[in-house]
């Protein structure tokens, strides 16, 4: 579990803190592991705290897409 959700957060939370190109593509990506164990766990045991987590995982990916999108745009 710190593999697949710990790392990967923590590496979104150092670049978000350092403003670069790639910030938000690393919180997708944590964000995108974290709905995907969850949705796991949902399927095959059942718990109050994975739904939890699952809510927070789909807003985190929903707000990085939403911030992603400008960034983009002001690139190009």
């Amino acid at each position: 579990m710190l593999i697949a959700l710990g790392i990967p957060n923590l590496i979104a939370v150092v670049m978000l803190l350092r403003p670069g190109e790639n910030q938000y593509l690393a919180i997708l990506g944590a964000g995108v592991l974290l709905l995907m164990w969850c949705g796991y766990e949902l399927l095959y045991l059942f718990n109050v705290a994975a739904v939890g987590y699952f809510v927070v995982g789909a807003i985190s990916v929903l707000f990085s897409v939403l911030l992603l999108r400008p960034a983009v745009e002001e690139s190009a």
